[in-house]
């Protein structure tokens, strides 16, 4: 720089070409660049920059090189204020984003914080520092009803004190969509319906919930939050309790309901699966995020994986729902 304006302050510190870089890279890192993407923008942010400074100069009454290092030292300064702009505002360890049509699965050790952070993103616990957001506003600034037609959340533990039929626990997910003092629709019990069907728990609707094994309730609260028909579905440890077959079941919903456009974010802790249904992941430990990135990078192609299917009763025997 000092050879080419023949000037010894002619730095590229002073003519704001460094701060032009800066910008540039920071830039291609916020929108998750990476690789020759990240220097290849970096050296345009310099070069706009220069041209900018010496256009600035070149179209001044003076034209003189104390022109041209003054508004490069004006450029650094603004220049810098945007770096640290684009800094302060970018996602850190700790920054979550879900998107439509897309599964993001939170693994990490037992403690780690993982359904500390879907709870909170659930707007049951109240974040210690940062903001939880839904398109843009507080999830806490959400009235509850209408919060609870956009997000819906399965919790890890499925306890129900109350003798509720698997009926009456999956048609709760149509309430948020119902208004006070009305009754059900039939649309309401349809879709209710559906879910159980989907879950392949409607031969069980009208048992008593607290009657059913840990798996069976895990699946009825399955049901419950697709009935919810909802943008956003939270799964804490959805398949912890079930068998392979209906871990593959479970797994393949989620996955469909995100292709059906819907935001899903579950807790996992078998990493292969998490490999298999999710497309980015998110490593937390002592409740940080310790790295995230795309699942699909993996070894696993993700694809919609068969559900085993169960052979029926033998002959001069008889069957009935497992509890």
């Amino acid at each position: 720089m000092q050879a080419l304006f023949r000037n010894a302050l002619a730095e590229p510190g002073v003519t704001g070409v460094s701060s032009g870089a800066a910008v540039g890279a920071v830039l291609a890192l916020v929108t998750g660049a990476a690789g020759w993407v990240l220097p290849a923008a970096a050296f345009g942010g310099a070069m706009i920059t220069l041209a900018l400074v010496h256009g600035i100069a070149a179209f001044s009454r003076s034209g003189s090189m104390s022109t041209l290092l003054l508004t490069g030292i004006t450029f650094n300064a603004l220049l810098g204020a945007v770096v640290s702009a684009l800094v302060a505002n970018a996602p850190d360890e700790r920054t979550v984003r879900g998107r439509p049509g897309a599964v993001v699965g939170l693994v990490g050790p037992n403690g780690a914080g993982k359904s500390t952070l879907l709870r909170t993103l659930a707007g049951l616990v109240r974040p210690g520092a940062g903001r939880v957001e839904l398109d843009g506003r507080a999830v806490r600034a959400y009235p509850v009803r209408e919060f609870a037609t956009r997000v819906a959340h399965v919790p890890q533990s499925t306890r129900t004190t109350f003798a509720l039929t698997v009926r009456e626990v999956v048609l709760m997910g149509r309430h948020p969509h119902i208004g006070r003092l009305r009754a059900e629709s039939p649309a309401d019990h349809a879709a209710a319906a559906e879910a159980m069907e989907t879950a392949g728990i409607a031969h069980l609707a009208d048992w008593a919930v607290p009657t059913l094994s840990g798996g069976k309730r895990q699946l009825v609260y399955v049901a419950k939050a697709l009935t919810q028909r909802t943008d956003v579905l939270l799964a804490d440890e959805p398949v912890a309790a079930l068998d392979l077959r209906h871990q593959l079941t479970v797994l393949n919903l989620l996955r469909a309901r995100a292709q059906s456009g819907a935001a899903v974010a579950v807790v996992l802790h078998d990493l292969t699966q998490a490999a298999r249904f999710c497309d980015e992941l998110a490593l937390l430990n002592g409740g940080r995020i310790a790295a995230r990135g795309d699942a699909r990078a993996g070894p696993h192609p993700r694809r919609r994986w068969p559900t085993p299917t169960a052979s029926g009763p033998r002959s001069g025997t008889t069957s009935s729902p497992a509890r």
